[in-house]
């Protein structure tokens, strides 16, 4: 998991080996999450614009399948404008998994979150100081609480509120 320090970086064995527990735990942390994230991504409720983004989601879906005939999702509302990766990632996904629509978008929410800090936490070394931060940043996202799904929703809203005001 620890890339090789750059050549202008050397570090000695101590700090290697430092660096190394620090990818260790934050890696145990990531685990930790992702065991939390399973245990309860079917908990948590609809934020305000769910329906549209997965309403947004089977639109992609019949853009890519109808080989590009199907072009509503090219003008709904205005998410065109922001991409839909996750909406087809989550739409595509409910189609397998074996839970509802909401539950899945919530699943893949975290697993994309998930994915996403442990490519953070794995980022090219800089060194014993990457690892100290990278560790630090891991456990802040996942134990503030902005990490959890029902936090998403109020904080986008939140922020949707005072963009309008």
């Amino acid at each position: 998991m620890h890339h090789p320090a750059p050549k202008s970086t050397i570090l000695s064995a101590d700090a290697t080996a430092v660096a190394r527990q620090l990818d260790a735990l934050a890696l145990v942390v990531l685990l930790a999450a992702a065991v939390v994230a399973a245990a309860t991504f079917r908990d948590y409720g609809l934020g305000w614009d769910d329906y549209t983004h997965a309403q947004y989601g089977q639109l992609l879906v019949a853009l890519y399948s109808s080989g590009f005939a199907d072009k509503r999702a090219l003008s709904f509302v205005n998410l065109y404008m922001y991409g839909g990766g996750f909406d087809l990632l989550a739409a595509l996904a409910a189609k397998v998994l074996p839970f509802g629509l909401f539950e899945t978008r919530r699943l893949v929410g975290a697993a994309v979150g998930i994915v996403g800090l442990f490519v953070a936490e794995d980022s090219p070394s800089f060194g014993i100081y990457q690892a100290m931060v990278s560790l630090l940043l891991v456990v802040l996202v996942v134990f503030v609480g902005a990490f959890w799904p029902e936090r998403w929703s109020h904080l986008i809203d939140r922020f949707h509120r005072k963009s309008e005001d």
